[in-house]
């Protein structure tokens, strides 16, 4: 079995595993033109909208990929069509998170933390929170309107386009998780690589022992 591994391990780290930017750009655009929406598709549909959610980025480049994507051309409505989904935007929940509340350190406690903690007055009354409050009712998911999260309405002026939109694409989050994968694939290449060439030299080392005996047996039977 180690054979084997070793095997497929030494063939992809020596074959060099090509993960350019590029490739990873091209390979997310094809994934979400022809997939994203698809109901044949749901499981990519899904990891989609949760890297969107989770790193707080929308399309591979920026938004503008969605209105050149099947999901969007397939869309009935042309004056409703959604030009994004909806995990290309920041949830009131995560807006008052980040602005409105202060991080505290995760330390082990008994008694489990029921809620966490206001800013002090000085940073709960800034002009972000402010705004936040402003935009984000107590019974709204997403500010003021869905709407203005597909892109049927405009963003209100003098509101932050970050509060409504996530500015960045993934293509930079998604390549550096993939670059951690193939590292730690190129390491237990490596030991594979090793262990290999260990067990080959002990079987040549075995082999050799054998030959040598056997060929001491004959000399010492011939005499």
């Amino acid at each position: 079995m180690s054979l084997i591994s070793g095997g497929i391990g030494c063939y992809c780290l020596f074959t060099s595993i090509n993960l350019s930017s590029e490739d990873t750009k091209n390979k997310l655009i094809k994934t979400l033109s022809l997939k994203y929406g698809d109901k044949r598709y749901k499981s990519v549909t899904s990891a989609w909208n949760s890297y969107q959610q989770q790193y707080s980025c929308c399309g591979v480049a920026s938004e503008i990929d969605y209105i050149s994507i099947q999901w969007f051309k397939k869309q009935q409505s042309y004056f409703h069509r959604k030009r994004r989904p909806l995990s290309c935007c920041p949830s009131c929940e995560q807006l008052f998170s980040i602005h409105c509340l202060t991080k505290i350190p995760q330390i082990p406690t008994k008694q489990p933390i029921l809620s966490q903690p206001f800013k002090n007055d000085n940073q709960l009354y800034t002009e972000e929170c402010l705004t936040i409050l402003n935009i984000c009712s107590f019974n709204s998911t997403y500010p003021i309107s869905t709407d203005i999260c597909h892109g049927n309405v405009p963003i209100p002026p003098g509101v932050p386009v970050s509060f409504f939109l996530h500015t960045n694409g993934c293509l930079n989050v998604i390549h550096e998780k993939d670059k951690k994968i193939v590292k730690k694939f190129t390491i237990v290449s490596w030991f594979y690589c090793i262990l290999n060439a260990i067990n080959g030299l002990l079987v040549f080392f075995i082999y050799q022992r054998v030959l040598i005996k056997h060929a001491y047996s004959t000399i010492s039977l011939d005499s």
